[in-house]
């Protein structure tokens, strides 16, 4: 028997621990399950400790394995997988997963969303003529746009030619249920944190560890400030919540600053609101 809800594809380049993935995440375990079926396909891979984030039984995850460059050779599985699923909506992320509009629209995929969350490092800001090209090349085969933010909706307008009719922007919401203050005030405890005293005055941040998020000067500013602060700064310590491909460059910087005993490297942790909660000041490097 033919299911009757509607198949939405998420597809990104992977899917694995980031904001943009954990959007995902949220998405999926709080529509309807009466209504939509879900579907991630990545490019690249499906990470399983992430996937399990995900509470439904009936999700699939596909991993692509795509090689480094343009993914034009898995057009033709790609176009079969829409064809054979005809899934009401392929929903793409970002600059690295647009080119899989073409064969969702040759497999005449009603309705074909991409949203665009953020700048690439190579890219900061939108100012490189070659990625508005390429942005515009495959406008045709996009039905709507979202943007997460003000500028970014701004340069799909301007810079990509998108109509204000194909554009909506739709900001990351927070849950105030979960992320909110200690009910005391106070910053809490944290399991396996060897920060756990409450003299101390902790600065954190939570992140995938890439080169876009920048966690290496946020070291090298850790490490300025303890220099200008002198024993002012004696209980000032250091957590960096996350983990990725930029961990052994923070690795080498914090053994560079000789500050091991001052920063945390926490790595990956699905207990954020608990994360955020245990910290005196929040840092964003990125």
């Amino acid at each position: 028997m033919k299911d009757p809800r509607a198949l939405v594809i998420h597809l990104v380049y992977s899917f694995d621990v980031g904001g943009l993935e954990n959007g995902i995440v949220n998405l999926v375990n709080s529509m309807p399950s009466s209504r939509f079926r879900h579907m991630v396909v990545a490019l690249t891979r499906c990470a399983p400790e992430f996937c399990s984030r995900i509470l439904r039984d009936d999700v699939e995850f596909v991993s692509l394995e795509k090689s480094p460059g343009h993914g034009v050779k898995l057009y033709p599985r790609l176009y079969r997988l829409f064809a054979d699923l005809k899934p009401a909506v392929v929903h793409t992320r970002n600059l690295a997963a647009l080119e899989a509009v073409v064969p969702a629209w040759m497999a005449g995929v009603p309705v074909r969303i991409h949203g665009e969350h953020g700048w690439d490092l190579s890219d900061p800001g939108g100012t490189r003529s070659k990625y508005r090209l390429i942005r515009r090349l495959y406008r045709p085969f996009v039905s709507h746009y979202v943007a997460l933010s003000g500028h970014i909706s701004e340069y799909l307008a301007r810079g990509v030619g998108v109509s204000g009719s194909s554009l909506t922007r739709i900001c990351n919401g927070v849950d105030v249920r979960r992320f909110a203050p200690p009910h005391d005030s106070c910053r809490a405890m944290l399991g396996g944190s060897p920060f756990n005293t409450s003299d101390l005055l902790v600065v954190g941040t939570v992140g995938r560890l890439q080169a876009v998020k920048d966690q290496v000067t946020l070291v090298k500013a850790f490490a300025h400030s303890l220099v200008l602060l002198g024993s002012a700064g004696d209980k000032l310590r250091l957590s960096i919540v996350g983990d990725g491909p930029l961990r052994p460059d923070v690795e080498a910087e914090i053994r560079r600053a000789g500050l091991g005993d001052r920063i945390w490297l926490a790595g990956k942790r699905a207990d954020v609101p608990e994360v955020m909660q245990a910290l005196d000041l929040f840092v964003l490097p990125s």
